[in-house]
């Protein structure tokens, strides 16, 4: 654990919960690009029919590897002074959704919730990394550090004596203790708050009508409000952020609780105590980077988040991925690929709290390393549902459709709602094509019920396979 004791040792320059991303220490990714080359980001050719074996090449490479190094390491490249003969391809492993299961017991059962900067992401990293290691990859950590709200405890309380409610608390909400009447302001636009003002009361606003969060509190705010619950239009809890820090505490409802107590409010007076336990700290936590060289100037990389949700094991979310990553792994280190390809397999640190992981790794690729990715293919909750989907660049996605029907199954292309959630976003802003797999009808989603026992092992196996084929076209090009 040599990595959590640099991680302690961490004295970065900080200034009101901004952090200079610049900053800190980190290690940085090898710079493997040996000569110019075009940019990945061409646009593919119409999809062939799949080859049943990617080319055979092999790199001359000598590295040295450690699964818990925090130092930069280096690429010995062979000299060789005249051609070697064509390697003989050796077999090659196939993809075990029996393995991929024992990693998602491994993270989620064993290791259980697995918060960035706590001890859980601490042990599931040591765990992949070991992983990473056996499988002969060069492994390393590249830990980083970013501001995070942190709810210690968040409630409402009916008066006297009454329920008490669940409340999610906004991010960048302060904490407090506010007691008042609850007052209704229906969406939270200006004919929606009484004449009077809230007078210290407790303002009851629904989420919609295309007023941001932060606008609804700090109206109800300026109008008198000592606290703000704001409730969902549509079943389910409310989680958001407010952007920056607001003046009162501000508390999100699922959409069954608001309405319950928009009917109470409807028939009288009621008293509430709004509870918001809150904080913002600054966390360090790892990306678990293992590597596997080339001699060229092309590289590929396969991502998954390690992080869960506080209190939730994160069976599906995203143990899953992780394990179809871990075995992702195992099975390409067997395949002998184009030696001008360097192969990442990166497991993202801090993805539930912004995607902090894949930013961080974003942004210490250089101008030339970032034209130089074939592409990012990022596995994010795969395990439960009927729907099987990706999305993201639509080449790519168009491509991973066409060849999940040639292995004889439907991916449903995701479309938006997955944009901008999960770690292949920061890769498609940077201009980098990216692809996500992911099932996205959850109902235990970020709940303590995200077991290991629900997961469907085909699904694994599936999105483990189409990957492995989008792979196959991608290093072809």
């Amino acid at each position: 654990m040599a990595w959590l004791l640099l991680a302690a040792s961490l004295v970065l320059p900080l200034a009101a919960c901004e952090w200079d991303p610049a900053a800190g220490p980190d290690v940085p990714l090898p710079t493997v690009l040996a000569v110019p080359t075009e940019a990945a980001t061409a646009t593919a050719p119409a999809p062939p029919s799949p080859s049943p074996a990617i080319p055979t090449f092999r790199p001359t490479v000598v590295a040295t590897s450690t699964a818990t190094s925090t130092a930069t390491h280096t690429v010995t490249v062979t000299p060789s002074a005249t051609p070697e003969p064509t390697p003989t391809p050796r077999p090659t492993a196939v993809f075990s959704a029996e393995r991929a299961m024992e990693h998602v017991m491994a993270l989620a059962h064993e290791i259980g919730p697995r918060v960035a900067g706590e001890e859980g992401a601490e042990l599931a990293a040591e765990y992949i990394a070991d992983q990473f290691d056996s499988y002969g990859y060069e492994v390393h950590q590249q830990l980083f550090e970013y501001t995070k709200f942190v709810d210690h405890g968040s409630k409402v309380e009916l008066l006297p004596g009454g329920a008490s409610l669940d409340g999610i608390p906004m991010e960048y909400s302060p904490a407090g203790e506010v007691e008042g009447r609850l007052i209704r302001a229906g969406i939270g636009r200006p004919e929606d708050i009484p004449d009077g003002g809230f007078e210290g009361g407790i303002a009851l606003i629904r989420r919609g009508g295309g007023i941001r969060f932060r606008d609804k509190a700090l109206a109800a705010a300026e109008a008198g409000a000592g606290a703000v619950m704001i409730y969902n239009d549509r079943p389910g809890p409310l989680r958001g952020s407010l952007g920056e820090l607001v003046p009162v505490p501000v508390l999100g409802l699922d959409g069954r609780t608001g309405q319950h107590l928009v009917e109470q409010a409807s028939r009288g007076p009621v008293l509430v105590r709004v509870t918001v336990g809150a904080e913002i700290v600054q966390r360090v936590t790892t990306n678990v980077i293992a590597e596997r060289p080339g001699l060229g100037a092309r590289m590929l990389l396969i991502g998954a988040h390690y992080d869960s949700v506080k209190k939730s094991p994160g069976g599906n979310d995203n143990a899953t991925g992780t394990a179809v990553l871990l075995e992702l792994a195992r099975v390409l280190s067997t395949y002998v690929l184009p030696e001008d390809l360097t192969i990442y397999f990166v497991a993202f640190g801090a993805e539930e709290d912004g995607l902090h992981g894949s930013r961080h790794f974003v942004e210490r690729l250089d101008a030339q390393q970032r034209q130089s990715f074939v592409a990012m293919l990022n596995y994010d909750m795969l395990g439960v549902g009927d729907v099987l989907g990706v999305g993201g660049s639509t080449e790519l996605t168009d491509l991973a459709i066409w060849l999940a029907q040639q292995q004889g199954w439907t991916a449903q292309p995701l479309g938006v709602e997955i944009e901008h959630r999960s770690d292949h976003a920061p890769f498609a802003a940077a201009g980098i094509r990216a692809l996500v797999f992911h099932a996205p009808n959850d109902t235990h989603y970020h709940k303590e019920t995200d077991t290991p026992d629900r997961i469907q092992a085909g699904h694994l196996a599936r999105f483990a396979r189409l990957g492995l084929a989008v792979i196959q076209q991608l290093v072809a090009e």
